[in-house]
C-alpha cells in the first residue's frame, strides 16, 4: 500500500494514458446502428418493399412532387387538384 500511495501521481499518468491511447478503438464500437435492417428479418417484406423504395427513388428522407405545365399550373384547375392530392395525402398515416 505504501508504494501505490507513494507512485500514485505515475500510477494516475498511466491510467490516463491507457485510456486515452484505448479511446479510439472504444468510440469506434459504441457506434449506435439505427437502420432498418437492424430491427427487420433479411426476409421480411415490408424490409423488401423499403428497399425497393430506396432502389427507384434513392432515399426516403424527403419525397418531392414536381408538376410541370407549359401554361401554367396556376389554374383553377389545377390548384383544386392540389388541394385534392394534398388531402389525400394528409390522410396517410405518418405523413407530415
Amino acid at each position: 500500500m505504501h508504494l501505490l500511495y507513494r507512485l500514485r501521481y505515475l500510477l494516475l499518468v498511466l491510467i490516463a494514458g491507457g485510456c486515452a491511447a484505448l479511446w479510439p478503438g472504444v468510440r469506434a464500437a459504441l457506434v449506435v446502428d439505427n437502420s432498418l435492417a437492424t430491427w427487420f428479418l433479411a426476409d421480411d417484406p415490408a424490409l423488401r418493399a423499403y428497399h425497393a423504395f430506396q432502389r427507384r427513388f434513392g432515399n426516403d428522407e424527403v419525397v418531392i412532387l414536381v408538376v410541370h405545365d407549359a401554361r401554367s399550373v396556376l389554374t383553377p384547375r389545377y390548384l383544386a387538384a392540389f388541394r385534392a392530392l394534398t388531402r389525400e395525402l394528409e390522410a396517410l398515416p405518418a405523413v407530415a
